[in-house]
Order: C-alpha cells, then structure tokens, then sequence
C-alpha cells in the first residue's frame, strides 16, 4: 500500500504546477508553477521515506526494464553541461520567462519520475484521475477567458491575437499540456471504474477538446490526435485493420478541415512568419551544436548563444532584435544545450520508455494506467518538434514517465536524497519569487509615477538576484530615464554612476549577453559627456564585446555609431553605417 504521503506529493508535483498562479509576481505563471513543484516533490520524497512498505519494495522487480539507469544519465550529463556552461546561472535556475529547462526544474522532474515509478498501480490510477480533473479546469478556466470573465487578464493585457492561455499564460503551452492530459481524460472515459466516473471522463474530455480548440495551436492539434490515437491503439479499441484505417482517414480529414477553417486566423497573426523564425532558429541550433559539439552551451543557454549563430533568415523573420528562447525541436535543443552526451543519454532515456511501456502493455492489470501515460507521453514527443514543452508539460511528462510502470524498486538512498534535493529547491523558488516581488512592486512604482520608490525596488530586486539580466535592464533603463530629465548636473551625474555601478553587475553576471554589454557601454558614454571620468575607450570595448553576442542588435549598433562619432573612429563609424544599411534590406520596414 502506497503512503498517502507520497500519493499526495505526486498529485500536487504533477497537477499542481497546472493551475499553480500568483499575481503578487511579475511572473506570475512561471515561478509560482516552479514552487509547487518543488513543494510536490519534497511532499512526494518525504511519504516515500515514510511507506511501510519501503524495504519491501527494495527488491520488487517490474516486469519491465528500469528507467532510473537513463535518469540518472541525464542528469549527469545536465551537470557537466551546467558545469562547462556559457551561462552557469541560466543554466541552473533556467531562463526567466520559463524556467523550464535549466538543471533545477529538470532535476525536480527527475525527482518525480523516480519517485512515481515506484509509488504503484493504485497511485498510479489515482494520478491519471487527478490529471483528468486538472485538464478540464484548464479548459474551462480558458473558455472563461473568451468570456472577458478572467481578472488577471487585466495584469497581463489580454489574450495574446484572441487565443486563451488559461493559467498557463501561454495559448501553445497551454495546448500541449491539454494535449498531454486528453490520454488520461480518455482512460477515465473508457476505462474508469464506475459509470459515474466514466462519465466525468467523458465531460472533461469534451471540455479539454473545446479548450485545444481554441488555443488554435497546430502542434497541440496534432500531439493531441497522435495521443489519443495511441490511447485508443494500446488499449485494443482500433482493433482490425479497416477500423485502424477508418480512425486514421477520419483524423486526417479532421485535422485537414480544421487547417482550412483556420488559415486565414493564422494569416493573420503571422503563423506563417513564424514558421519561417522556426526554420531559421533550427539552422542556428544546428550551428550552434557543431561550435559545442560534447557538452552544449549549457542548459537553458540556447537565447543567450543564439545572437552569435543566427543567420539572416531569422533576422529577417524575427527583426534585428528578434529571438527565441529554445531550439523549437528536442532533439536540435538537447545537442545545441547539452552535446552529444546529453542527446546520447535522452535518446537512452526515450528506449528505455519505450520498451518499459511494451513491457505494461502485455500485463491487463496494467495496460490502461500504461497505455495512458504512454499516449500522453507520445503527445509530448510530438509537440516538443515544433515547440518546447512547459514547466507544466514537463511535470505531467515526469510523472507519466514514472507511471508507465510504477511497480518498479523502491530505494530509501533516493528519497533521502530526494527530499533534500527538493528541500534546496523549495528555498530556491522562495528566494526566486521574493526578487520578483520585489521586480513587481518596483514595476508598480514606475507605472504610478513614483521613481525613487521604484528604483528602491529595482535595487532591492537586483540585490536579491543578481543573475536576472531583465531587473537590472530595467534598472538601468530607469537611471538613464531619470537623466535625462535632471537638471541639476550633480544629480544627473550622480544617477549616471549608479547606472554605470548596475550594467558592471549586468556584465559581471551576463558577460555574453549583448543587451548587459549595450547597457554599459551607454552608461559608460553618457556618464563621460557629462563630465565623468574618461570612458570612451570602455564603452566602445564593451559595444564591441555586445556585437560579437548579436551582430545584428540595431540599438546597439546605432549606440556604437554615436560613439564612434564621438570619439573621431572612422573605421568603426564606416562598419556601423554598413551594418545599419545591411539590416534596413534584410528587414524592410522595421
């Protein structure tokens, strides 16, 4: 018997993160989803420290091949990328709109996989049922958005071209996690054990495809079908040949009605566009892992190496400050990050799942619960090809992943080294989402009108968390601001040192990040054309630093026109000016 503990934690590690929210942050989906994870983890690894059945379970066998081997060669192989990586705080906190994909969340997932493939069918079941119910809360909190009926639409300033984010925050997250989930709302409609049940399962199945529709998100479409076809597959509904063949024409016929009516919205919104950003930030990541062939630029990293191999495709789709925070591909975002080992170790880990998930298959006790979390795995193997998958989507993949067969050995060195891992993360996202109190309160102040008030906040957020490049641009950005409109000379000089004080933070922190080079060599510029010590030669050395990080960063470069102006460097005015007029024709307009 499963400890209730540790059945607990995995709900709330895996659903919780789903609906987790706080609008007392300025990331108000990301860092709160990030907590609850980690809350659910430590929960999860304390009830397993706590089972009875513990020792027994040390030496129970499942009848398929373990995962925890490929596990744990993942995170070796994410620790000696976060290791060698180009930006070790990135890479272990994870970038600051996801904080998905850095060592931290991913390590919390491993967690949960590790944990979940012992926990046992019932926890298992009881999983799948939790899934359901949070998936059809996210499709009718979105459909609710439709309605203007969701408050904090009024922080974030309303759907993004008409889709619904839900609480997610995101209209392609949000219908990769939908996709995810639909394989557990069909085994709860299918498979559940009593009419009552089979027929909540079947109502959130409907809402969550309502709630996929409306995302109109075309890799969710189709994770979505490829998932439930696959429920339906394993499970022996699409038994016979002309039944499978129907299935298939009747999916393909829908998906190509559902392109047709919604070509124009895409048109529209620049779907198009986008495919072509796509294409070229593929190219980049392949350019990208040739530079970094063994262990990557480091997790997470991909944004802040991707102005160094950018090509003009993607300038041209994206703009000249233009960027992605992932690959959009799995496979090109593991090699780009983490090498050849990382991509080595993943694709153990995606055999490892796969005969692990054979193996349930041919056990009845188990087949439903497996075919389930297999289908929603499936789902997230297809979206993560043109997407990268969610802090939400990762913590449902950790737990399908564990649940394939949960019957595996259970090892009282892995809790315990589990809860304190969970423990450290807990204070992590504590002292996270403090600094973006912090960040939001400053942020507040700005919009009201009260700048001393806010730059007091920015300093406090940036003392908090140095690491965060956005606090201390925006920082920065403030002190400049405030500057230029002093007219008192000592103050406005004063401002200037502080701001020159918080880009050498910026840099010290983000050394190749070409917006933390930008922001000092201005301050430094500014500062000397107002009498300031002599820091021409610094600036220009810090925009060239900048340049090398993007070459095609127009504000940058028109900074170090100015500058070159200034200082009589001809050659550098000349290389600005070609530069500037190449950029007008990649990107006509802009």
């Amino acid at each position: 018997m499963t400890a209730p503990l540790l059945r607990a934690g995995l709900v709330l590690a895996s659903c919780g993160p789903l609906l987790a929210v706080w609008p007392g942050t300025a990331s108000l989906y990301t860092l709160p989803k990030l907590l609850v994870l980690s809350l659910g983890a430590a929960v999860a690894s304390a009830g397993a420290l706590r089972d009875d059945d513990a020792e027994d379970r040390k030496a129970a066998r499942s009848p398929g091949p373990g995962i925890l081997g490929p596990i744990a060669a993942v995170l070796g192989a994410l620790v000696l990328s976060t290791a060698l990586s180009q930006n070790p705080p990135v890479s272990v906190l994870g970038e600051y709109s996801q904080h998905s994909h850095g060592l931290l969340p991913l390590a919390l997932c491993a967690v949960i996989a590790a944990l979940a493939q012992s926990a046992g069918l019932a926890a298992a079941r009881g999983l799948l049922k939790a899934g359901a119910f949070a998936g059809a809360a996210l499709s009718a909190y979105g459909l609710a958005q439709l309605a203007g009926l969701d408050p904090l639409l009024k922080l974030v300033g309303g759907l993004p071209e008409g889709r619904v984010v839900s609480l997610v925050g995101s209209p392609v997250s949000l219908g990769c996690c939908l996709a995810m989930l639909l394989p557990w709302q069909l085994g709860l409609a299918l498979d559940g054990e009593t009419p009552g049940k089979r027929r909540v399962g079947a109502l959130s199945a409907a809402l969550t495809v309502a709630g996929l529709w409306v995302t109109v998100s075309r890799g969710a479409w189709l994770a979505a079908a490829v998932g439930a076809g696959c429920y339906l597959f394993w499970t022996g509904r699409c038994a016979g040949s002309r039944l499978r063949l129907a299935v298939l024409g009747a999916a393909a016929a829908a998906a190509i009605a559902a392109a047709a009516l919604t070509i124009p919205s895409w048109h529209a919104r620049g779907t198009f566009e986008s495919d072509a950003a796509r294409l070229g930030v593929w190219k980049a990541a392949w350019r990208m892992s040739l530079a970094h062939p063994v262990s990557g630029v480091g997790p997470d990293a991909f944004q802040v190496m991707l102005g160094r191999f950018k090509g003009e495709d993607f300038v041209r789709s994206r703009g000249p400050t233009g960027s992605q925070v992932h690959a959009h591909n799995d496979f090109l975002e593991v090699l780009a990050v983490s090498g050849v080992l990382g991509l080595a170790a993943y694709l153990w880990l995606l055999l490892a799942a796969w005969r692990r998930l054979r193996g349930a298959l041919r056990d009845d006790t188990a087949r439903s619960p497996a075919a389930a979390s297999g289908a929603a795995l499936a789902a997230a193997f297809v979206f993560a090809k043109f997407n990268p998958v969610p802090l939400a989507g990762l913590a449902l993949a950790a737990a399908a992943l564990g649940t394939l067969d949960p019957r595996g050995a259970r090892s009282r060195g892995i809790a315990r080294a589990s809860l304190l891992f969970s423990a450290v993360a807990v204070a992590a996202s504590v002292w996270l989402l403090t600094a973006d109190r912090s960040c939001l309160r400053a942020m507040r102040a700005q919009q009201a009108g009260r700048p001393q008030d806010a730059l007091a906040a920015y300093a406090a957020a940036t003392r908090l968390n140095p690491f965060e490049l956005r606090y201390g641009l925006r920082r920065v950005g403030l002190l400049r601001e405030l500057a230029r409109s002093e007219d008192d000379p000592l103050r406005r000089r004063a401002l200037l040192e502080e701001a020159v004080r918080a880009s050498r933070v910026l840099v010290r922190w983000n050394p190749l990040e070409a917006e933390a080079q930008h922001a000092l060599g201005g301050s430094l510029a500014a500062l000397t054309l107002q009498g300031g010590a002599d820091g021409m030669r610094e600036s220009a050395e810090a925009l060239e630093r900048g340049l090398r990080a993007d070459w095609s960063h127009r504000p940058l470069i028109e900074t170090r026109l100015k500058l070159a102006a200034l200082r009589g460097a001809r050659d550098a005015a000349a290389d600005s000016t070609r530069r500037l007029a190449e950029l007008d024709a990649l990107t006509p307009g802009r």
